[in-house]
């Protein structure tokens, strides 16, 4: 926890340095994690997303990455069921995860219809999840697909992340 503290305040000392913090908000979305295999030396960005001015008629969103740490915590104690890895502990942890993201949604005008890409980060198996969590929680996962990433949170005991977007173009560049 102390490590992603130390990150996290040195990552928004420059967004304030380059003038993007909002009304005391930070605009930008990101997801913090970590390939479980060939684990990166040095953190890195794998991707990123933008917006740009459109007449399109339905809305257009990324939704940030979010753990199933209680929001606005940055304690160990605020970790939903911390330290447990077992069936029912990640079903819960999950379900705490979607509703934050469904949370998210509602707070920028977005629902769940707009969805055009869901990314897990666990790694954990995730049928169970997907079956009583997700999919009953995000119905469109069940026509999308999700993108499970086999990585985990920077932070111990966080086992389960997710973030998502609806988009109307995904350009993806290999660099």
């Amino acid at each position: 926890m102390a490590g992603f503290i130390a990150f996290n305040q040195k990552y928004c000392a420059l967004l304030e340095d380059w003038d993007m913090i909002v009304d005391d908000c930070n605009p930008l979305a990101r997801t913090n994690v970590a390939p479980v295999d060939e684990a990166p030396e040095e953190t890195l960005v794998h991707a990123f997303s933008y917006s740009e001015p459109s007449e399109a008629e339905r809305p257009t969103f990324v939704v940030a990455g979010a753990g199933e740490l209680l929001e606005g915590t940055l304690v160990e104690d605020g970790i939903v069921r911390s330290g447990e890895t077992g069936q029912d502990a990640l079903v819960e942890k999950a379900r705490y995860v979607v509703e934050v993201m469904q949370g998210r949604m509602t707070g920028i005008g977005a629902s769940p219809e707009f969805l055009t890409t869901l990314d897990v980060y666990t790694a954990h198996p995730l049928q169970r999840i997907l079956a009583n969590v997700i999919t009953p929680g995000l119905p469109p996962a069940a026509r999308l697909g999700v993108h499970w990433f086999h990585s985990r949170p920077p932070v111990a005991d966080i086992e389960f992340e997710m973030d998502m977007r609806g988009v109307q173009r995904e350009l993806v560049v290999d660099l």
